[in-house]
């Protein structure tokens, strides 16, 4: 597997009677300025459902959270269920949440999953004994190398199988944005 890098952008220390040349200006401005408008994957994706119905999530069973509706996707990583691909590697800023319908029993959870095994810990919180929507999110760093396939993933211990929400503006999502490249990592 080949691994595109993203350039390292560094700002030079000047000093009292350098000369600035064009190349300088270039790498100290318009460089910066078209690394952070457009040379970052960026990913976000949400989970609308619009056609159908709310997903529904098995009892102590770490599910794929099914995402539909992709708002921004610079390096074409999702697939049609909200997984990304990563396409560049290096350090991500990562994001998601799941809000879950209406109910009081039981705890629920989040965690990102990189090929499906769980890449860092997650996030759980304990239900009320008041029937309301619930939501939890979770952000992290996380070292993604070029061909992983990175999820959010749900769980609860409610007893039965519990959907989560699918109309605005309680939805699950899931973003991402590259942060920096690293030179060896073997993931």
């Amino acid at each position: 597997m080949t691994h595109r890098f993203r350039p390292v952008l560094g700002v030079k220390t000047w000093a009292a009677g350098d000369i600035v040349t064009a190349g300088d200006i270039n790498r100290e401005g318009r460089d910066h300025i078209n690394f952070l408008t457009n040379s970052i994957p960026h990913a976000q994706i949400e989970n609308r459902q619009l056609t159908g119905s709310a997903q529904s999530i098995p009892d102590n069973t770490w599910t794929n959270i099914t995402m539909d509706n992709v708002l921004r996707d610079t390096e074409s990583g999702f697939d049609s269920n909200g997984a990304y691909t990563v396409q560049v590697s290096g350090w991500y800023y990562v994001m998601g949440g799941i809000v879950w319908q209406d109910d009081a029993t039981g705890s629920r959870g989040v965690r990102f999953a990189v090929n499906n095994w769980p890449s860092v810990s997650g996030a759980q919180i304990k239900r009320s004994s008041s029937a309301v929507a619930c939501g939890v999110n979770l952000t992290r760093m996380i070292p993604l190398v070029e061909g992983n396939i990175l999820t959010v993933q749900g769980w609860h211990n409610a007893g039965a199988a519990r959907s989560i929400k699918i109309t605005e503006p309680e939805i699950c999502f899931l973003d991402l944005f590259f942060y920096s490249q690293f030179f060896s990592f073997s993931g």
